[in-house]
């Protein structure tokens, strides 16, 4: 399916294959409203899977992995899942036009974690997917 293709592609080392990954699932998702559903329960998925355990969470402001401060990003051995976190909200902000009022609370309630991700970059993406 075009989702079992493209969702491994939001957790891609471009920023920007991950944003075309996120902007193709979201019109797929347009054309098809019936995918939005299943394609959320995905993402919030793979956000979980992507996620440090709580433990190593508390202590990973600043750990490798994350965007380096001139906004390179690391090597792929470097990636403690933020990438695929990234691609993730770059999704939710994607999908939002076509969202129905029935799936905010639930989104909503994803985000409300999803917000204090300690990668700058994903916690910034994750407030405009918020804000979409």
């Amino acid at each position: 399916s075009l989702e079992a293709e493209l969702l491994p592609e939001l957790a891609a080392l471009s920023g920007r294959e991950r944003a075309q990954a996120a902007r193709a699932l979201a019109a797929a998702a347009a054309d098809e409203p019936p995918r939005l559903h299943t394609l959320l329960q995905r993402l919030f998925e793979m956000h979980k899977e992507a996620s440090p355990p709580p433990k190593a969470a508390a202590g990973a402001k600043g750990k490798k992995g994350a965007p380096h401060a001139n906004g390179a990003e690391g090597s792929e051995e470097e990636d403690d899942g933020w990438r695929a976190r990234h691609g993730v909200a770059l999704c939710l902000a994607a999908v939002a036009p076509a969202a129905s009022v029935m799936q905010l609370p639930v989104a909503f309630a994803f985000l409300k974690r999803a917000l204090a991700d300690e990668v700058e970059e994903v916690a910034a993406a994750m407030t405009a997917a918020g804000c979409a």
